[in-house]
This record gives structure tokens, C-alpha cells and sequence, in this order.
């Protein structure tokens, strides 16, 4: 069995869409910073009544004039099934509570608990070591004076030593 081609197969049109404009759609999504995968812009945009500015965070000055503060609804009375957008967007910001993130901060605040304790002990230690050095200084410092007061130098007995017994009001007899 033989077959032939019909056309060449540049001349076959590809289903789906052309790289091109997939290439296009990509690069575009990434100069906003989203997916091409994403839902397209007008799916999450609230109505334009709301929002006048595509991201209200990030405005250009000629967009400044298209804000407006965001005005309370009166309340209406709604089913408990349909949350409004305020609750949609309070649960997206409260991060999911994960067990382990959870002993691991209590691990960790546990640890820093002991550290804390540690490093006011040894300040505590380090304080009452300085106490004890600064009462040794002034027991030197009291001998020193004791010392300067009364002191005679030995070069000084050996060559004049009845003068020492004699600035001490001391004899010779007294002595021995």
C-alpha cells in the first residue's frame, strides 16, 4: 500500500491556536505578573463601579483621578450560603493553621524562653564576679595605704638602722 500525500504539511492548518499568539498571550501575562493559565482579567475584577482602576496598589498619577474611597453598602439582608466579598477576602488573608509550623514555633519560642534565661543567669554571674573584684580592690587598696604609712625600705635598715628604731620611738635596749 502506497500513500501519497495530498498537501505538504506547512499547508495543513494546526488546530488549537497558533504559537504566535500563544508566545503573545504568554509574554503579556508575564509583563502583568500572571499565568497565561489564569482566568481571564475580567472573571476576578469586581464590577467597574467598584474598582475604576484595574489594581487599586498600583496606580500611574493620570489614574489618581479615577479612585475613589470605597463607600459602604447599607447592609441587606443575604443567605447564610453566599458570603459577601469581605468575608471571601478576610478568609484568603488568615494563613491556614499547619500543626507542624505550629510545634515548630512553640519549639522555637521554647528555645528562645532558655536562651533568655541563660543570658540573664550569666549577666547575673557576671555581676556579682565585678562586686567581688571591686571588694578585693578596695581590701588591696586599704593594705597599700596601711603599707605607705608605716613602710621602711630594707636598704634603708641595713645602712642607718639605729635612725628607723629611733623615727619609731624605739631603742636599742627597747628592741632587744
Amino acid at each position: 500500500m502506497k500513500i501519497t500525500p495530498i498537501a505538504n504539511p506547512s499547508s495543513i492548518p494546526q488546530q488549537g491556536t497558533p504559537e504566535s499568539v500563544r508566545t503573545a498571550k504568554a509574554v503579556a501575562a508575564f509583563n502583568k505578573g500572571a499565568s497565561s493559565y489564569d482566568k481571564p482579567a475580567e472573571a476576578h475584577q469586581q464590577p467597574t463601579e467598584q474598582m475604576p482602576v484595574q489594581d487599586a496598589n498600583n496606580i500611574s498619577p493620570e489614574e489618581i483621578s479615577a479612585v475613589r474611597a470605597q463607600t459602604q453598602a447599607p447592609e441587606t439582608t443575604q443567605t447564610l450560603d453566599t458570603p459577601t466579598p469581605v468575608e471571601v477576602e478576610a478568609k484568603e488573608e488568615t494563613p491556614a493553621k499547619n500543626p507542624e509550623l505550629t510545634k515548630q514555633f512553640a519549639e522555637l519560642a521554647r528555645q528562645e524562653r532558655i536562651l533568655r534565661a541563660k543570658a540573664q543567669k550569666q549577666s547575673q554571674e557576671l555581676k556579682v564576679r565585678e562586686d567581688a573584684l571591686k571588694a578585693q580592690e578596695a581590701a588591696v587598696l586599704a593594705r597599700s595605704k596601711e603599707y605607705e604609712q608605716g613602710y621602711v625600705s630594707k636598704d634603708r635598715l641595713k645602712s642607718d638602722p639605729l635612725s628607723v628604731l629611733a623615727e619609731a620611738d624605739m631603742s636599742y635596749d627597747e628592741l632587744t
